[in-house]
């Protein structure tokens, strides 16, 4: 970009501002740090914002800043990933945004390529791909759309009717994630201001939806350069104070519900405030089946959010005589969780704490790497071995429960088999439990 004149001062203006937000990853954070500085395109500043780090993080921060002119840093108190960002956009000055979590990584040629796209087909983002690296494995994932560029009325036709939910529940359409994907700064800076700082799970995706509701282009790769790294360490917290839970996860939901209902509003330019003049975002307007779609598809995605901590979202879960969302598992019963992620971890210490169902085992394909991780899984192979009254699905994704479910079928009875019941899930009384009755 050059230089710019402010005020009689040449002040420096890069094409793209890097943004890092960081807590308590000094493990990771040079691997991270050296591979955005070992860039091609140059033409970039990084900001390191440190949310109140208490390990050795902040004086990497400082250590690479002092070697390094493009190198900011700000040091901050511990008030969460949205803050961070917040603080970060506010110093950036460049024309475009990437967003890099302190414990991931970058691949070479990422910014050349990511910022050439925005020049060269003229778009407000670009959707890349990205890798899933759990210990030594790494699974490439791609946004669930053809390549190429969208114009407003493609997006309005192909996207956003699959843009959060992609038919299945649950299935993505476009991933929230924000750092697989470049953006314009000023149309972030809007939309990231509008999240709310009380939010600890589910901020990306009230950020990114928001910013492509009001894109006229984007375009979509499966060029992949990113490296998410699933570990125990995160920008993410989460409490155990229920009702603060309740909160934040009922925040998240009316929040963007507001945000896509404004696109209903139709405007009279002859009425609207000077700042709205200059507001280019809720400027499109769409029709009621477009809006009432929209607020199904975040629906779903507040109940994939929710249903693996129903233990402290749910009103009246403990008082369930079922293990929910599974209507047909009951309390005393012998149950193998089949599914060592997130939700069937938090399964796993429900049972173990309260007793409601006796855990036998806790399986996952991918054992080994968890293993690594300390977390107490076995292999499938092992269900043959076991004395078990179910065997219960703790998995989110799709794809995934019907592989696994065509394969136990081909192995043990149906009637031992269950996966999370979607109606139960959708229905008014569920709804209601967790707060989201209308919308």
């Amino acid at each position: 970009m050059g230089y710019k004149n402010f005020g009689g001062e040449n002040k420096y203006m890069p094409k793209l501002s890097v943004i890092v937000p960081i807590y308590n990853v000094a493990t990771y954070l040079r691997e991270c740090l050296d591979s955005i500085l070992s860039q091609s395109f140059t033409d970039y500043e990084l900001i390191l914002v440190d949310d109140g780090s208490t390990d050795d993080s902040g004086a990497i921060c400082d250590e690479y800043a002092s070697n390094e002119k493009r190198v900011s840093v700000i040091h901050k108190d511990n008030e969460g990933l949205v803050r961070a960002r917040k603080t970060g956009l506010l110093m950036a000055s460049g024309d475009y945004v990437i967003c890099v979590d302190g414990d991931d990584w970058i691949e070479a040629g990422a910014f050349e390529y990511l910022a050439g796209l925005m020049d060269y087909e003229n778009v407000d983002i670009v959707l890349a791909a990205r890798y899933k690296d759990t210990g030594a494995s790494s699974r490439k994932i791609e946004q669930a759309f053809s390549e190429g560029r969208y114009d407003r009325s493609r997006i309005e036709k192909e996207i956003l009717p699959h843009m959060i939910v992609n038919d299945a529940f649950f299935r993505w359409g476009i991933s929230p994630n924000m750092w697989d994907r470049i953006f314009k700064r000023k149309k972030l800076l809007k939309c990231q201001m509008d999240v709310d700082d009380l939010l600890t799970m589910g901020e990306d995706a009230a950020c990114t939806y928001p910013y492509i509701l009001d894109c006229d282009s984007l375009y979509i790769t499966h060029k992949a350069f990113y490296h998410y790294r699933q570990t125990t360490t995160s920008m993410t917290s989460t409490s155990s104070d229920v009702e603060t839970e309740r909160k934040r996860f009922r925040t998240l939901y009316s929040s963007v519900l507001g945000l896509i209902r404004k696109r209903a509003i139709r405007r009279d330019s002859k009425t609207i405030s000077e700042s709205e003049a200059f507001d280019d975002t809720s400027r499109y307007v769409l029709d009621g089946n477009a809006i009432d779609d929209l607020c199904r598809q975040w629906r779903d995605y507040i109940l994939f959010l929710s249903v693996p901590r129903a233990d402290l979202l749910l009103d009246g879960f403990n008082d369930l005589d079922y293990l929910f969302p599974f209507p047909d598992v009951h309390k005393g019963e012998r149950i193998v969780i089949y599914g060592a992620g997130e939700y069937g971890q938090r399964l796993y210490r429900y049972c173990e704490k309260t007793g409601f169902c006796k855990v036998v085992a806790l399986v996952d394909r991918n054992y080994e790497e968890l293993k690594k991780q300390g977390i107490p899984a076995s292999s499938p192979s092992v269900i043959s071995e076991l004395e078990f009254d179910e065997i219960v699905l703790a998995i989110s994704f799709a794809e995934n429960r019907y592989s696994i479910m065509k394969d136990l079928r081909m192995k043990y009875p149906d009637k031992c088999i269950y996966e999370i019941d979607e109606n139960l899930i959708k229905s008014e009384n569920s709804l209601e439990a967790f707060g989201m009755k209308s919308f």
